[in-house]
């Protein structure tokens, strides 16, 4: 079968983010609308201290859903940011240039955080949580945000081959860095 493993691997690739589309929609719905996520966590599957409790012996089941800085400690305490720019897609075409997060690590409320390049070109993050294992699209053009992609509105591309981009948290503190390759 010639090309099967190309097949296969862009078939693995669609069911990969088509995953982290839904997870990232759900986890969406549980954050706008905390008495989902209430339901959920205390009613329709048992408690989440039945399933889940945290190192410091809390119980999860009594944090405020809205609460990222309490989410997030419950569920790592001290954890590493490991989010990365994981590509610039499509740099230099204004309709479909976009930057790719991803979130290895635990859920991170970006509010604030800042994608940037040294020519002054600056995406400030709305309010948002990026969930654990979830990852988010910053796409320069015009948009709706959505539970997986941000919108920057601008009318130009911003990003080029050989700039360097930068991902600052809201203190100013450097949590990544990519270099645009060629297309």
């Amino acid at each position: 079968m010639h090309g099967s493993s190309t097949y296969g691997v862009n078939f693995l690739l669609i069911v990969g983010l088509s995953l982290v589309n839904i997870i990232g929609a759900l986890t969406f719905v549980a954050h706008k609308h905390p008495s989902a996520l209430t339901a959920l966590t205390n009613g329709a599957l048992g408690t989440m201290s039945d399933r889940v409790t945290p190192p410091d012996g809390s119980n999860p089941a009594e944090l405020n859903p809205t609460d990222s800085a309490a989410l997030n400690a419950a569920a790592v305490p001290d954890a590493p940011v490991l989010v990365r720019i994981d590509e610039v897609f499509r740099p230099g075409d204004q309709r479909h240039e976009f930057v790719a997060l991803v979130n290895p690590g635990p859920s991170l409320d970006v509010t604030g955080w800042t994608l940037s390049d040294a020519h002054g070109h600056r995406f400030t993050f709305p309010s948002f949580i990026l969930f654990q294992g979830g990852g988010v699209n910053i796409h320069t053009r015009q948009g709706t945000d959505t539970p997986v992609r941000l919108y920057w509105d601008l009318t130009t591309p911003v990003w080029s081959a050989g700039e360097t981009l930068t991902l600052r948290d809201a203190d100013g503190t450097v949590h990544a860095t990519f270099t645009v390759q060629d297309t």
